[in-house]
């Protein structure tokens, strides 16, 4: 994903648009995965890509070059509670992308809920705020770290 003109010439060589970019993170990152690269759909994760503001920009330049855009999921639950809710509210999301064994596995480890998924399609969980709140028990296992910053 960053050599441009490589994806350039992947993208050339095949009819199927291709998705690709998750690992990218800023906006002219994205402009020229669009416009040098030719990807189909660009990948954004709000973790790696800068936040919510950043991937909500994403998405507007896609919608710019009429793209749609996807929503990546391999940061964990809140992330991935993050990108539903900021999908669901974007007009050209293409997908909610999740990482099946995380999210049938460790997530639920992390989170009281999960964004539910019925029939294939996800959405925000219920409630105030993102709908989630950390698992009571996570603070008190013994394989979690936890790091305070200074004010």
């Amino acid at each position: 994903m960053d050599r441009m003109a490589d994806v350039a010439e992947l993208t050339a060589s095949t009819p199927v648009p291709l998705a690709g970019g998750e690992t990218l993170g800023g906006l002219g990152q994205v402009r020229d995965l669009i416009a040098v690269g030719r990807i189909g759909t660009p990948i954004i994760d709000i973790t790696w890509g800068g936040g919510v503001t950043s991937a909500r920009k994403a998405a507007a330049l896609a919608e710019a070059f009429a793209k749609p855009i996807a929503f990546h999921d391999c940061s964990g639950p809140v992330t991935l509670t993050v990108s539903t809710h900021l999908a669901m509210a974007t007009p050209n999301v293409a997908e909610q992308e999740i990482t099946r064994a995380f999210y049938y596995g460790w997530y639920h480890e992390c989170l009281d809920r999960l964004p539910p998924i019925d029939r294939g399609r996800i959405r925000a969980p219920e409630g105030n705020g993102l709908g989630v709140k950390l698992h009571p028990d996570l603070l008190l296992r013994n394989d979690v770290v936890t790091r305070t910053s200074a004010s």
